[in-house]
């Protein structure tokens, strides 16, 4: 789990089975399933009302030349970015090139050419 933090640093914290993981209340944070069988996980909300923001829909209605002058993504990187909100998105490999997944032998991997072929 990652949190960005109010002086501009972030955290990222490893949790595992029967852990519990606190966010401290309006702090950005994200989930993100490391290991190899399904992430299930309950989130509990203070309030009545669930307000969600992404990051995809951040980037996806920020003017592509800021985005791209400031991360370096490349047009293709943000057309691929999801247009409308969706509470729960697939893993999409394009998004996050260093996880990439060797088609051939279905392993992850970081190398550069498997994420290419």
């Amino acid at each position: 789990m990652g949190i960005f933090n109010a002086d501009l640093s972030a955290t990222t914290v490893d949790i595992e089975a029967g852990d519990v993981g606190y966010v401290p209340k309006t702090t950005p944070h994200y989930v993100e399933n490391t290991g190899t069988t399904d992430l299930v996980f309950l989130e509990v909300f203070p309030t009545d009302t669930y307000q969600g923001v992404s990051l995809a829909t951040w980037l996806a209605h920020t003017p592509t030349r800021l985005v791209n002058e400031h991360l370096n993504t490349g047009e293709r990187f943000l057309a691929d970015i999801p247009k409308t909100k969706a509470v729960i998105e697939p893993w999409n490999r394009m998004w996050y090139p260093s996880y990439g997944i060797n088609k051939q032998s279905g392993s992850e991997t970081g190398s550069e050419q498997d994420q290419i072929n």
